[in-house]
């Protein structure tokens, strides 16, 4: 894994992952700038929360890719199912069960030639998460050769 310094959202090409909620909602963070510069990943990401009825039992450990514009994808990862502060909100097995199905998509989607990009402490801001204890490792397993952008 390699950590690069700068805005995740001016990557030219590749594959963008981000934590979302199972709610619909991307009103804060990462997810809200995703939102606000490719609004056809938000419609996408709404489009699912919503067949599913919002429901976690179907939506935890999913993940939906989203084609953005020429060259970049965003890789929505369902691994919280509430939104708020100060707490534990990201689920561990929810988050590792999204990379699978990510891996599972790379290669359905002939997407395996793109780089792909993870924030910095992805779930760990609003989400809660444990870094150095649990997302960078399961990260490092399951996609030891992604990028971490760090602002």
């Amino acid at each position: 894994m390699e950590i690069k310094h700068g805005n995740i959202l001016s990557v030219d090409q590749g594959i963008i992952v981000h934590q979302v909620n199972t709610l619909g909602v991307m009103g804060a963070g990462l997810a809200l700038q995703i939102k606000e510069k490719y609004p056809i990943a938000f419609k996408d990401y709404k489009e699912m929360s919503e067949y599913y009825g919002n429901d976690p039992k179907y939506l935890m450990g999913k993940t939906l890719i989203s084609d953005a514009t020429q060259g970049i994808y965003i890789a929505h990862l369902f691994a919280q199912s509430s939104i708020g502060r100060g707490a534990l909100r990201t689920d561990y097995k929810a988050f590792e069960d999204g990379l699978l199905e990510l891996q599972g998509h790379i290669v359905r989607f002939g997407l395996s030639h793109l780089p792909i990009y993870f924030p910095y402490k992805i779930g760990c801001g609003l989400g809660g998460g444990d870094w150095g204890g649990v997302i960078k490792p399961l990260i490092n397993k399951h996609f030891p050769k992604a990028t971490i952008v760090k602002l």
